[in-house]
């Protein structure tokens, strides 16, 4: 981090000019990743942005430090509301290497055609079902973008059945060890409040509309109804009733 730092040069009153110094490193930081060779886990990582990626040619998921923070994780907290929070993050970034742009990359980074024909008519078949979910949605008369959106809406479903399961795992040897009395909630239900919080959103009627039209991920609010309606195991913690918004009949899933 110091090494990155070295040449930045910032000024208490110069906000903008801030940025575009940090900016500007950042680009340089990214550029020197593509060439780097020696241990990847020595790679240095912005410490300020809550940010998870899963790097494809290195087949690596890395996360920035805020994320070991509220609202996606907290020591104190149950295990439910940390696998929901931080769990669904890493599961999704893992997802990422198996979803309908990673199977494009082995387990070395590189791209080639390794699946079968059949295997990709199923990838196609799959990735369908997601299109014609997400389609539907829209904001301010503004529909999410499906094909954009696509493997960022895969890896959301992966993750929460992902994460979920790993939970259900985890508490069979390591027993829940707090409650939140006048909370009328199971810690199934709590997984899935804790998945959702990560995702709170609020802003400008023009910001929302430039990040449907410009962000690969669909926005926020489409991510968490798209991939919990999903999920079975969110329909049954919450008792869903059979056809309704968050229990269809038709669930898209991927694996």
């Amino acid at each position: 981090m110091e090494k990155l730092l070295d040449d930045v040069k910032l000024n208490s009153s110069l906000f903008f000019m801030n940025n575009i110094h940090l900016e500007k490193a950042n680009i340089f930081d990214r550029w020197e990743i593509w060439n780097y060779s020696g241990n990847l886990y020595d790679l240095y990582i912005w410490p300020f942005m809550g940010h998870a990626a899963y790097a494809t040619v290195h087949n690596l998921v890395y996360f920035h430090p805020p994320l070991l923070f509220a609202p996606f994780y907290d020591e104190t907290r149950s295990f439910s509301l940390n696998f929901g929070g931080l769990g669904f993050v890493f599961a999704h970034e893992i997802g990422h290497g198996f979803n309908n742009a990673g199977l494009d990359w082995d387990n070395q980074g590189v791209r080639h055609k390794w699946l079968t024909n059949s295997t990709l008519e199923n990838v196609k078949n799959l990735s369908k079902c997601f299109i014609e979910q997400f389609e539907k949605f829209r904001i301010f008369e503004e529909h999410v973008d499906p094909n954009r959106t696509l493997s960022e809406n895969i890896a959301d479903t992966f993750a929460v059945s992902i994460s979920y399961a790993a939970y259900k795992k985890y508490v069979t040897k390591h027993k829940e060890f707090i409650s939140y009395p006048g909370i009328n909630m199971t810690h199934e239900q709590l997984f899935f409040l804790g998945l959702s919080q990560g995702f709170c959103y609020h802003g400008t009627k023009e910001k929302v509309i430039n990040y449907m039209k410009t962000n690969v991920h669909a926005f926020d609010r489409f991510r968490i109804i798209g991939s919990l309606s999903n999920s079975i195991d969110f329909a049954k913690a919450f008792n869903c009733k059979p056809r309704s918004r968050m229990n269809p009949s038709k669930k898209c899933q991927f694996w």
